[in-house]
């Protein structure tokens, strides 16, 4: 169609609706609208669709419009009603007539629910599985054969072949009148022997063009794009399963998509690398730089128990700020069958991965060398590793309760209180460990701060010597013996279990996810 052609048409989205009065006046004979209640209100929607149905019965306009889960006192208005499903009509009639119709063909609608989306689920294809997709698609098949061999149909065909001058029957020729010429390519399914015959022609025209000069082109020009080829044992009435790209193509696609929606918003991109070393100048500002007398250890025991607590707390609050957007588009995405929760997640945790070694990074050599740790790069190593550690766990643990969990505010005070208890009982630092009750010891165990903590802690007071006015003054090793026995030959354990830790919350929140199931979207 082209600009300044007798029959002008205009597409409006839900963008450009507030400049729907002005470009109905302006002789526009075709109104083609994207979902234009989509984010309106039911008054204003209901509204909306009463002003257009003035607009096409006053003011002689053809209005065409796709509407996603309309109630139904919107649908009562409209003329006709159309249902699509692999490209073909389900349902093209009144409104007043689809249930009965329906019905008739074996699917009545249920007491007390929206006939539209009742038949919309009927008609969908489910992609999630092949079985799954073999049975809806075969359903939709059988209910768009039903809907051609029905009086609706066969009115819809007779007001078309009055309207065009034009009527199909068993001795049309296909080279009639330039005027009302039959698309030579199409397949017509009102009857199986038509179908057969349409079907034969279709192929054999498919054949001979692959036999043309044309053909020849397009395959010497795209050789390396171009893998599909028909043979002789093509079925063309026979819709095949669409077996969908490989795991690593969807992995790479999600992983390519959160990156660069986290690019576009600069301000949680940038959050995201200098969130934790913000952290620091309010630690310094409390405690400042340690010292070497007796108070020394006591600041120590302060920032490390900051360091290490603060890690997956900060990391919570990345994974409050992302994924209820992404959650939301997975379930979306999940009733299509488009990808799995496992594919979701690994993606979000390859993304999340880099931000967190470098925000962790940062904060490590802001507080390490500001507040004057032991000067040593091997334990600062191991110090920037423990924070990555903890940082990568707590963010990936707030994503596991938010999959099982949907109110965000709920599932990060579960988070929290999670992280405290591991604190209280792994730590050592709100209550000593020999202190501790044996039951309570065992549960620390489980705990990642336990090894968290303890491998700082071993770092940090091993070699430690404090200026003290008399003889009874402990160090750093007498410190460690006395409330972290055996902490020095524990380190390499820690690792190893803090490693397992921040592979297995991967799979701790699929199983999360599962548990939850994919909520109905509404």
């Amino acid at each position: 169609m082209q600009y300044g052609s007798l029959l002008r048409a205009q597409i409006l989205t839900f963008h450009n609706f507030q400049a729907l009065p002005l470009a109905s006046t302006h002789f526009t004979e075709i109104l083609l609208l994207d979902e234009p209640t989509s984010g309106l209100d039911s008054f204003t929607a209901r509204h909306l669709v009463s002003t257009l149905v003035e607009l096409a019965h006053k003011g002689d306009k053809l209005v065409v419009m796709t509407v996603h889960q309309p109630r139904q006192d919107i649908v009562n208005m409209l003329d006709k009603l159309a249902i699509l499903t692999s490209g073909q009509l389900a349902y093209l009639g009144p409104p007043s007539e689809m249930v009965t119709h329906f019905t008739s063909i074996g699917y009545p609608c249920p007491k007390n629910q929206n006939p539209c989306d009742v038949y919309i689920d009927v008609t969908s294809v489910d992609r999630r599985n092949p079985e799954r997709e073999k049975e809806t698609l075969a359903r939709a098949k059988s209910i768009c054969q039903a809907f051609q061999q029905s009086n609706l149909h066969e009115d819809i065909v007779h007001n078309f072949a009055g309207d065009t001058k034009y009527r199909l029957d068993d001795n049309t020729d296909l080279a009639l009148t330039k005027l009302n010429q039959v698309d030579v390519t199409s397949v017509d399914r009102r009857k199986p022997e038509r179908e057969k015959e349409t079907l034969s022609r279709a192929k054999s025209i498919c054949q001979a063009f692959q036999q043309s000069k044309l053909h020849e082109d397009i395959v010497h020009n795209f050789a390396g794009d171009t893998k599909c080829r028909l043979d002789d044992n093509t079925d063309l009435a026979t819709p095949k399963l669409n077996q969908g790209p490989s795991w690593f193509r969807v992995f790479q696609c999600l992983l390519e998509r959160m990156n660069v929606h986290l690019w576009r918003d600069r301000s949680r991109f940038v959050g995201r690398l200098t969130q934790q070393a913000f952290f620091v100048p309010f630690l310094i500002l409390y405690i400042g730089r340690v010292g070497d007398g007796v108070g020394g250890i006591q600041d120590r025991l302060g920032l490390i128990y900051q360091a290490v607590s603060s890690a997956p707390y900060l990391a919570l609050t990345n994974a409050v700020a992302i994924i209820p957007t992404l959650r939301e588009t997975y379930y979306r995405e999940s009733h299509d069958g488009m990808y799995s929760i496992a594919t979701f997640l690994a993606a979000y945790y390859v993304h999340t991965l880099p931000f967190n070694i470098i925000s962790g990074a940062l904060f490590s050599t802001f507080l390490y060398w500001v507040v004057g740790f032991k000067d040593d790069l091997v334990v600062f190593g191991m110090f920037v590793l423990v924070i990555i550690m903890m940082g990568q766990f707590g963010e990936m643990m707030a994503v596991g309760f938010m999959g099982v969990i949907r109110p965000v505010q709920l599932a990060c005070d579960t988070t929290s209180l999670l992280f405290n208890t591991s604190a209280f009982f792994g730590s050592g630092l709100i209550r000593s460990l020999a202190t501790m009750p044996k039951v309570l010891e065992n549960i620390g165990f489980v705990a990642i701060h336990r090894y968290s903590t303890e491998t700082v802690m071993a770092n940090e007071f091993h070699g430690l010597k404090l200026a003290c006015s008399h003889d009874q003054c402990l160090s750093g090793d007498d410190f460690l013996a006395s409330h972290y026995p055996g902490a020095r030959d524990h380190i390499s354990r820690n690792f190893w279990v803090m490693g397992g830790y921040i592979l297995a919350v991967l799979a701790i929140a699929i199983c999360m996810f599962k548990a939850r199931g994919v909520p109905t979207l509404h």
